[in-house]
């Protein structure tokens, strides 16, 4: 199942199946913003966010000034940073299992904390649905990878 015997029972790093070398931390991450980056620009452009995006960015550098938009988009950036980096990390020493559920947890929290604090979330019923929904969605994924990783199957 897993590369080797890491400290959470899964591999110690991410090897191809047929027997690639390992990739380390620094190195993956490396690979998905060169993979990912490109991919989000082609999307806002051809949703038209980036053409949106100056007028909204100057928005709210009025609104907290320059030093407050500094702080902001650099907070932003490091947590970013920090999550995908974490989130390879537990990939790299857990299983994949794990790492599955460790995933619909965050996209729980993430679900909920965006509700509640983002500004222009009307509390409604669709809304509130959505999030359950969401929750429900995760936590049957999760049952269903543990029950076959149990069997042996995953």
């Amino acid at each position: 199942m897993d590369g080797g015997a890491g400290p959470g029972g899964g591999g110690g790093g991410t090897a191809a199946a047929a027997g690639g070398a390992a990739v380390g931390a620094v190195e993956l991450l490396y690979t998905i913003c060169a993979l990912g980056v490109p991919i989000l620009a082609v999307l806002c452009l051809v949703s038209g966010e980036a053409a949106r995006a100056p007028a909204a960015l100057a928005a709210v550098h009025g609104r907290m000034g320059a030093g407050g938009f500094a702080g902001w988009a650099g907070a932003t950036a490091v947590t970013e940073g920090l999550l995908t980096g974490c989130v390879i990390l537990c990939t790299q020493l857990n299983s994949a299992l794990t790492t599955s559920i460790v995933g619909v947890l965050k996209g729980v929290v993430s679900s909920v904390l965006g509700f509640f604090l983002l500004g222009g979330v009307r509390f409604h019923a669709v809304n509130v649905a959505g999030i359950a929904i969401n929750t429900a969605g995760g936590i049957w994924y999760s049952g269903v990878q543990y029950v076959r990783h149990q069997r042996g199957g995953g």
